[in-house]
């Protein structure tokens, strides 16, 4: 027995036998073609890509019944790429220009498109090498005509693609391994709306395990297990009954307003970035919209987007939920680089030219959200939220830029909320120190645990040599939170958080507890929170928060939380 720590990327738990990926082989020749047999490649060329295209498009009809608006547009995407003809035409101009055979212009074609996009500073175009290498692999398949197999069981492989994805037997995948993956690539979003859990970042995974090894995927510990022994397989088999029992019974939740055990209402809104978020949030009938990540509107684009599209996008995105939406705006930078933007690369980009300090002077790219959201509000309740300020001046500053919003669509007669809600996200240590001053400046106040953890414990989240300093079981986290929503109440504003810890369920009795007045949380993880609400009481909660001072370790402050029994 085996067990590895990875990454989830989509939690859940699964197992089976393990049917591993083989890599396409594509070995680059230096044997120079005739003219006859350059102008036979050429045609077999033309009928591989031919054949490709077919099957993409018979992939996208089998599917639409399936999958959901984005995980369909990525099948799309795909058919896109190969109708536009420039994958192909490059191909060919290697077939014709070098004489070489299709298989080695596809190695070329594939190295020159991976080379440019490794080369911009865009993790959203990085991601969208693996879409290119796909195509490449399409096609070389097409022209070896290697036969579509079907997989099953635990799949395993140094990096999944989309089309690998595609042939999986229905219901017969249970997880999925890889070696390389992120959350945002095009396998991950596939395998979410699967619902298949999906574990990466094991290093030699495909070198370490073997076909028909027995394998558990718990996405739920960022971990597999290999070939388990009888006790530890029969624990996890009942934890995956009881987890597929809760599961369905979270259905009772669906439409319900969220309310504690004392009958307490609590405010719950889900986070969304994309179609894939909205159409989960419909599923799970959730009510209002607590954050709205606007930068994920331009991450697709190759300009930056009008004012006019940017409001249809914000009225689209938000038309099937009925209650108050919160709008932050662009928060480029840091882990979120968009290449027509411009940014310098930096040394510490977390700690540099992101959020509000980029739109502040763009002023025209801010404005023109600013519209669009203004724009929005004429027909129903929205916020305006402001991430990474860090003084005063900066929210002077905003003011200023939505005073002059409004007087340009008052000019144009075009109707909005000239009350809209103006608040700001509390993610820095700066703002949390200045939080009395800026609660008179502001209507609300959102913590973003997860950027304010990571300023707060001087801790990259993403360097796993400091992983165990990222602690959010801290007095220090605590504290922030607790002065934070202490200020704003005294200027009678309400706080909300909005990062992960707010889906954390022992967390949630502490957010409480401090006086945290709404949570918002990812739409898949809705229901689960509204189900632990229903177990904690007011004054449970309340108990936590007078036994911190008894506590001083983060090791015993872990324990206090997590082990609580007040609410039961």
């Amino acid at each position: 027995m085996k067990t590895l720590k990875g990454k989830t990327l989509v939690a859940g738990l699964g197992f089976g036998l393990v049917t591993k990926i083989s890599p396409l082989t594509m070995t680059l020749t230096n044997r120079t073609l005739s003219p006859t047999e350059q102008d036979q490649e050429i045609k077999k060329a033309h009928e591989a890509i031919n054949r490709t295209l077919i099957d993409l498009n018979i992939e996208y009809e089998e599917n639409k019944n399936v999958l959901n608006e984005e995980t369909l547009a990525i099948i799309n995407g795909h058919i896109i790429l190969v109708e536009d003809g420039e994958i192909s035409d490059r191909i060919i101009d290697y077939i014709t220009t070098e004489s070489i055979d299709f298989v080695s212009a596809c190695i070329k074609t594939k190295s020159e498109y991976v080379s440019i996009f490794n080369s911009m500073d865009n993790t959203y175009l990085k991601e969208r090498i693996a879409d290119i290498e796909d195509i490449c692999h399409r096609f070389v398949k097409s022209y070896q005509h290697i036969e579509k197999t079907l997989l099953e069981g635990i799949v395993v492989g140094k990096e999944i693609s989309p089309s690998d994805i595609l042939r999986f037997k229905p219901d017969g995948v249970k997880g999925i391994i890889s070696e390389v993956g992120t959350m945002t690539c095009h396998s991950a979003i596939l395998a979410r709306t699967l619902g298949i859990p999906f574990v990466t970042g094991i290093d030699g995974i495909v070198d370490l395990i073997r076909n028909q090894d027995y394998v558990l995927v718990d996405g739920h510990n960022h971990q597999i297990i290999i070939n388990p022994d009888n006790k530890t397989k029969k624990t996890f088999l009942v934890a995956h009954r009881i987890h597929i029992h809760e599961t369905r019974a979270l259905d009772h939740y669906i439409g319900q307003k969220a309310q504690l055990r004392d009958k307490t209402p609590y405010s719950v809104g889900i986070n969304i970035s994309n179609a894939n978020d909205v159409s989960i949030g419909e599923r799970v009938e959730a009510d209002s919209v607590g954050l709205f990540r606007s930068e994920y509107l331009y991450m697709d684009l190759e300009t930056f987007p009008t004012e006019e599209a940017l409001y249809q996008q914000y009225l689209t995105m938000t038309k099937p939920f009925s209650g108050d939406v919160t709008i932050r705006t662009l928060d480029v930078g840091g882990d979120k680089s968009i290449d027509y933007f411009n940014i310098p690369k930096e040394t510490n980009p977390y700690l540099g030219y992101r959020a509000i300090r980029y739109c502040l002077d763009h002023e025209e790219v801010f404005n023109t959200q600013l519209k669009a959201i203004l724009r929005l509000s004429a027909n129903r309740h929205v916020r305006i939220m402001i991430p990474m300020v860090t003084s005063v001046d900066e929210v002077t500053k905003v003011k200023h830029h939505l005073r002059q919003s409004m007087a340009d669509l008052s000019k144009q007669h075009i109707p909005y909320d000239p009350n809209i809600k103006l608040g700001i996200m509390i993610e820095t240590p700066a703002s949390v120190m200045i939080s009395d001053i800026l609660a008179q400046q502001l209507d609300f106040f959102s913590i973003g645990t997860n950027d304010l953890l990571q300023y707060t414990m001087a801790t990259d989240r993403n360097n796993a040599l400091v992983e165990h300093y990222h602690n959010p079981y801290s007095h220090a986290l605590i504290r922030m939170i607790e002065k934070t929503v202490v200020n704003a109440h005294q200027q009678g504003i309400p706080v909300s958080v909005c990062g992960e810890l707010a889906s954390d369920l022992p967390f949630i009795s502490l957010l409480i507890g401090l006086g945290v007045d709404h949570i918002s949380v990812s739409p898949s993880a809705l229901l689960r929170v509204k189900k632990h609400l229903s177990t904690i009481t007011v004054a449970g909660c309340q108990e936590i928060i007078k036994r911190l001072a008894t506590v001083h370790s983060e090791k015993e402050l872990f324990q206090l939380i997590t082990q609580d029994k007040t609410h039961e």
